[in-house]
Parts: C-alpha cells; structure tokens; sequence
C-alpha cells in the first residue's frame, strides 16, 4: 500500500480530481456539466488524464481493425491479369499502347475486370530494388525485365524461377525460332535463348559480385531481338542487355507466360 507522496511525484490539479470523483458519485450530474465547471487549466488535467487514454486506445483498435481488413479484401484492388515490371527501362508510349493493347485482348480485360500492368517506374538508383523486393514479397509482381546485373541478383537471391521449367519445349521452340535462334543438336538453351546463372543456395550468403552459389539454372529468357522492345525509342538499358524473368512466388504463373507469348508477338 502506498502511504502519502513521494516528493518529487507531480501533483495533479485538483479541480480534475474533484471531476473524477463527482462523475463517478454523482448520478445527477453528467461528466459534461461537470466538464464545462472546470478552469481551463483543469479542463486540460482531465482531458490528458481520462479522455486522452481512452482516445488512443480507440484508435490503436480502429488501426488494427482496418489493417485486417486490407490484409483481407485489400487483394482485390490489385489483382491484375499480369503484372510486368521493367526495371530502368522505360517504355515509349507507342511501345506501351501496343503492348498495353495486344494484352488486354489477350487477356480479355474487358470481361475479366482485371486490368493488365506495366510498370516501368523503377530506377536501381532510387531505392528500386527496394520496392522490387516489397512487391515480391507481397505476390504482386508476375514478370521483372531488367539487365544483366539485376538478373544476376535476383537469381542469386532466388527471387525467379528456372524458366526451363516455366515454359514447354514447344513454347520455347517458338520463341527461339521467332527471335532468329538456331538451336544446335543438344542445345538445351534454344541457341542461347536461355541464360544460365547460379541460383539461390540456402545458408550460403552471395559473393562480392552479387553472383550466387547454388546451382546454375536458366533463370532468363535473353530479349535480344525482340521487335517490340527494339522498335522502343526510350529505354534506359540497351534491348540487347535486357532479360525477362518470370517472379519465384508468383500466383499468376499462367499469366507470366501469356505474357511473354504477346511479348515476342507469337500471335
């Protein structure tokens, strides 16, 4: 039991005390009226000593409420047919409308309600990867076109898949013969279609040059020759540096492949 005050305790207005005492004793008169009795002095006491708590308590749980419900339903103010993000390269917008077209009749966006995204917002150099790795994270992001360097890293980190496990034989036949290549007898990447780096090993950190240490997988598809990028007057990369990737968890893997069919313009 505590006996008295310790010296140096702050003492409370009075005023705000006799308040708390007559709401809690006092049927007849309301905590307003006796709210508008006080100075102002005691005014402010009994609002940061019994209204203020109550505030902030109402409105952590208000928080928490509407964050459970974004986590819930907030899905649906993103789900997308597809979801292409174009890291440091930027798309005239010729390129876009023709690709933005060609993929809303592939994916009948009309009908479907789910829009189709291009995003060639991202720069390296101004927190990019950052905000890559916030929409992996979250499932959003389908397909990633990026460079060399990029592609290196993401492999590495195991952000992408082993496309020669994303795509058929015969899509990658396709694809080869529509970008010019000449796969020889044996060629298992398509005349150089798919590119080959290490991968993502668990427990093991990356080295210095951002290269991995797991297995070497096709982790790219090689965009060099692809007419609708080459035809692109304002990319920030040179086309023939760029790779398509298709996301490691993402939940439109259907969708990742449609999109590169209308890409190299298989249609």
């Amino acid at each position: 039991m505590r006996i008295g005050k310790f010296p140096d305790e702050p003492e409370k207005d009075m005023a705000a005390e006799e308040l708390a005492n007559d709401a809690r004793e006092s049927s007849s008169r309301t905590a307003r009226e006796v709210y508008r009795s006080l100075d102002q002095k005691g005014k402010r006491q009994y609002f940061e000593d019994y209204i203020l708590p109550k505030f902030l308590a109402a409105a952590a749980a208000l928080a928490a409420v509407l964050f459970l419900l974004v986590m819930v339903f907030g899905k649906s103010s993103t789900d997308y047919s597809v979801y292409a993000l174009f890291m440091d390269y930027s798309l005239d917008s010729s390129s876009s409308e023709r690709l933005t077209s060609a993929l809303d009749e592939a994916f009948d966006t009309k009908t479907s309600q789910k829009p189709v995204l291009l995003d060639d917002s991202k720069k390296m150099q101004l927190q990019g990867k950052e905000q890559l790795e916030t929409l992996l994270y979250n499932r959003q992001v389908d397909v990633i076109i990026a460079d060399r360097d990029v592609f290196t890293e993401l492999a590495a980190d195991g952000d992408v898949l082993d496309l020669s496990q994303v795509f058929t034989e015969k899509e990658l036949t396709s694809f080869a013969a529509e970008m010019g290549r000449e796969a020889g007898s044996g060629d298992d990447s398509y005349g150089g279609l798919l590119l080959k780096t290490p991968g993502y090993l668990e427990s093991e950190d990356v080295d210095e040059t951002g290269v991995g240490k797991g297995e070497e997988e096709y982790y790219g598809l090689d965009l060099t020759g692809c007419r609708l990028l080459s035809e692109n007057d304002a990319g920030d990369s040179e086309t023939s540096d760029l790779v398509l990737m298709v996301a490691g968890n993402t939940e439109r893997l259907s969708g990742a492949v449609r999109f590169t069919e209308v890409l190299l313009e298989l249609e």
